[in-house]
């Protein structure tokens, strides 16, 4: 994106390398923003948003961006991505995003629908082999579809029955997830019974996405992976945004860290591999690529997804019986869309946004369509935890930054 890449030659970029959990050295490298849209003013804002959330969440590193535009106006990464070598966290550091793959996910879908691939309406078992069974509900066969995939209304539990999960006998984390495969896939499927009736309401489904992910390779011809790159991340810019990672985005890795990590220095945690079913939180990126992916969304990209598309994607959506799809997410009632979920949209076009959390990572994403301004933040820090009391760190700097930046952009009082 040519608007980005000139940013990125102008933007004051700083990494505060004094590290947010005490002590560490300090390194500005920054040459001039343009002032007349984002004022300093709205950067020491943002900076202090950060460290107040910091008082209460110890996390050892922090990259936020502000996208207005097709420019990253605000790029910064805060304490470290690796405490183990206090290797500074920036704007291109890579993270797992977890949940806000779900989007992405969901973006590659309706790619596919431009280009006659794929139909929201079109049975699962269209893209699937005939031996492989599908789950039933009260007992009974019933159509699910690509539409109650895209928007958690399927009544697949939140994750397969079958999940494996890594143990560190720590008693409030249910552990990592071992890479799953397509074989473990199709068999929990056999043996899922659906907890509603498709389309009848919205519950949210790792399972569900997952399984979104596989019915696309199929029906596209190609790995996920390879199709992500070539239909979004190539054309997009978004260079190094992955799900397998080479030695060189392995060091720029940031490195997972656990709340419940009481030793100090605290220990590098082995990072999550999820195998061959990742279209529910299995994409890598950075601040400064997702930047790009945001962008997309105000002006979309011939080549990519059309503008129109993009609407339809963040448009509300609505049960069987019509009335709309509700999640409550960061104590606010937000309507299910493809992939999105959208925040009072009747409010100047509302706020559309998709959180992420996985243990050891935690990524948030939000953006107002029609002010064109969007909050990107990432963090290192998760696992054995409770969410209701104690929200991820990304999850507390992102909504604090909505509040500050996107609601006075759309006229809204927190």
């Amino acid at each position: 994106m040519t608007g980005m890449k000139k940013t990125m030659k102008k933007i004051r970029t700083i990494f505060l390398v004094a590290a947010l959990t005490g002590g560490g050295s300090h390194r500005t490298d920054a040459v001039d923003l343009p002032l007349e849209e984002w004022s300093m003013n709205k950067s020491a804002q943002v900076d202090a948003i950060v460290r107040e959330v910091h008082e209460g969440v110890p996390v050892p590193g922090i990259a936020v961006g502000i996208v207005l535009g097709d420019e990253l106006v605000y790029g910064k990464g805060f304490g470290f991505r690796r405490l183990s070598d206090e290797k500074p966290a920036g704007a291109d550091t890579l993270f797992h995003v977890g949940s806000v793959s779900k989007p992405i996910t969901a973006t590659l879908l309706a790619a596919l629908m431009e280009r006659g691939v794929i139909a929201l309406d079109d049975p699962v078992a269209k893209h699937l082999p005939e031996s492989v069974s599908l789950p039933t509900y009260d007992g009974a066969p019933v159509e699910l579809t690509v539409r109650h995939l895209a928007t958690h209304s399927s009544g697949l539990p939140r994750d397969p029955p079958n999940r494996r999960n890594v143990w560190y006998g720590l008693r409030l984390n249910p552990g990592q997830a071992k890479p799953y495969s397509v074989e473990e896939l199709y068999v929990a499927l056999g043996k899922t019974k659906l907890l509603f009736e498709p389309g009848s309401e919205c519950s949210y489904s790792n399972f569900g996405y997952g399984l979104l992910g596989h019915v696309l390779e199929m029906a596209g011809g190609k790995p996920l992976e390879e199709l992500m790159k070539q239909v979004l991340f190539k054309p997009l810019g978004m260079k190094e945004t992955t799900v397998t990672m080479d030695e060189g985005a392995l060091e720029n890795f940031a490195t997972h860290y656990w709340h419940d990590d009481r030793r100090r220095p605290r220990s590098d945690r082995p990072r999550t591999e999820f195998g061959e079913i990742f279209g529910h939180g299995g994409v890598v990126s950075s601040v400064e690529d997702l930047a790009r992916f945001v962008s997309f969304q105000f002006s979309g990209k011939p080549d990519v997804l059309s503008l129109v598309a993009l609407d339809k994607m963040r448009t509300g959506r609505e049960n069987s019986l019509g009335e709309p799809l509700l999640l409550e997410r960061d104590g606010v009632e937000m309507q299910m869309c493809i992939g999105w979920r959208v925040q009072e949209a009747d409010k100047n076009g509302g706020i559309v946004n998709h959180s992420g959390e996985m243990d050891g990572h935690s990524a948030y994403v939000a953006y107002a369509p029609r002010a064109k301004l969007g909050v990107i933040v990432l963090a290192n820090l998760g696992g054995a935890r409770r969410r209701e009391s104690n929200p991820t760190a990304a999850l507390q700097v992102g909504v604090r930054l909505k509040e500050s930046i996107l609601y006075p952009a759309l006229g809204w009082k927190p």
